[in-house]
């Protein structure tokens, strides 16, 4: 994989949480405690596991899970499900999480940006983040003149990549970014399964 390729995706990463962390405002957010009650939920759920046919043998042969869950996994689940996981149990053991006063969150890909907003905006409940993307951008050169930071060679090849990527490279961000019925207003809006 490229570092030019990595440096792009890192830059896109950033400026989508620009754009979250500029829809999010602190005060706006009102975090409110609650429990989770899946008391209802529960039969459904067991009726469709119940319900559900599985292949007799995989669609797809030696692929181990780089197609998905196996089948032998999934069938293993299935039958743990209906006989002795225990929900209500689950359930509790959640709950007893959302009643912490502080926390640790973790990000990779693009959860790096809500992790690192929960940890900027929030950081007197989450104490600490472990991002595997940067979701901010560098310091500019005039930040770090000012800050007195040298960089390396290969620090300053990439703060030039960033830069000349935030300045022209922005289009496949601005792809992401746009929902269906901005791209084509005269077709009917189409659910791509997210929250919209």
């Amino acid at each position: 994989m490229s570092s030019s390729w990595i440096h792009t995706l890192a830059s896109s990463l950033l400026l989508t949480m620009m754009v979250i962390r500029t829809a999010i405002a602190k005060e706006n957010f009102k975090l409110r405690p609650f429990e989770i009650d899946l008391s209802d939920r529960v039969p459904r759920m067991i009726r469709q596991i119940q319900e559900s046919h599985l292949p007799q043998t995989p669609v797809y042969t030696d692929t181990g899970t780089s197609a998905g869950i196996t089948l032998s996994d999934l069938k293993s689940f299935k039958q743990q499900w209906l006989t002795s996981f225990d929900w209500n149990q689950e359930q509790t053991s959640l709950n007893k999480y959302w009643t912490m006063r502080n926390y640790a969150t973790f990000g990779t890909d693009w959860g790096s940006g809500v992790a690192y907003t929960l940890y900027d905006q929030w950081n007197t409940t989450v104490r600490a983040a472990h991002l595997d993307f940067l979701p901010f951008y560098p310091l500019s050169a005039i930040e770090l003149a000012a800050e007195n930071i040298t960089l390396t060679g290969l620090e300053d090849f990439e703060e030039d990549v960033t830069i000349t990527w935030s300045n022209s490279g922005t289009g496949y961000f601005s792809e992401q970014t746009t929902k269906v019925s901005e791209i084509l207003p005269s077709y009917p809006k189409v659910h791509m399964g997210g929250n919209d």
